[in-house]
């Protein structure tokens, strides 16, 4: 099976007719030869829906981090972690119209995991860097960290990324041409 080249001459010429096709496919071509995020630029709206989506996985974040402070420091028990929590946050530790855990200790939870995360990347970083000074490699830091962080996290991205928007990218791709009898 080959491709039939002219069934897009149309397209390409700028037929009448044609003109919207044709502003598509110069778009499709401009965008195709940069490197990455070419389905955002093809469909701006998109990163709307990813801004959305991700607002609503740190709300369910939230909301399942509280039952969970709840869940293993009830208002109930004077002792133990929620006597810890009274003592450092006072009434602001738990909601006492719910008896769950209040959203000020949500939210300072959350800040401590990233705060965690960010130092465990900060020892990361470190740990790179003594390995390049005593292996003496050629490779900048750089490349080293880049190399570190693709190999670890960047596939996991990648995959998340490509599954969904590469068929859509390749949808998208697609110039519509009259059937040949």
């Amino acid at each position: 099976m080959c491709w039939d080249f002219l069934a897009v001459e149309g397209v390409v010429q700028r037929a009448e007719g044609k003109e919207v096709e044709h502003d598509n496919l110069l778009k499709q071509l401009s965008v195709g030869s940069k490197l990455l995020f070419k389905v955002w630029q093809l469909v701006p709206k998109l990163k709307y829906l990813v801004l959305t989506a991700m607002a609503a996985v740190m709300l369910a974040v939230a909301w399942a981090l509280r039952a969970t402070l709840t869940a293993r420091c009830p208002m109930s028990v004077s002792a133990g972690c929620r006597a810890a929590l009274y003592n450092v946050l006072g009434s602001f530790a738990f909601d006492p119209s719910s008896a769950k855990a209040s959203w000020l200790l949500v939210i300072l939870s959350m800040l401590l995991i990233v705060t965690l995360v960010l130092l465990a990347g900060g020892l990361v970083s470190v740990s790179i860097w003594l390995i390049h000074r005593v292996f003496d490699t050629k490779k900048s830091m750089t490349v080293i960290a880049s190399g570190v962080l693709f190999a670890t996290v960047g596939w996991i991205v990648a995959l998340f990324h490509l599954y969904p928007l590469n068929s859509l990218y390749l949808r998208i791709g697609r110039i519509k041409v009259p059937s040949r009898q």
